[in-house]
């Protein structure tokens, strides 16, 4: 039962690196991430698929971006996004 609590704790841990991660950087990439934390890439996504449950992050192919980042290349690409 310890093992199972400490590893649920080392996750949540995990995902809130992540998470400031993704805030500080704006992307994030599974492989640099599971690189960084000395876990497999499954783990990785797994955290990512938490995250993204919460709303803190947006899977994308390889990785994951800041919300506000998503939001910010949509309105780009429709073309309300201011001209300079």
């Amino acid at each position: 039962m310890d093992t199972d609590g400490r590893r649920e704790v080392f996750a949540r841990e995990r995902q809130q690196h992540i998470a400031r991660s993704v805030e500080e950087h704006g992307r994030v990439r599974v492989t640099d991430l599971a690189e960084r934390f000395d876990v497999s890439e499954v783990t990785i996504r797994k955290d990512l698929r938490v995250l993204e449950t919460e709303g803190r992050v947006v899977r994308a192919h390889g990785g994951a971006l800041a919300p506000a980042e998503v939001s910010r290349s949509a309105r780009s690409r429709s073309g309300s996004g201011s001209s300079e």
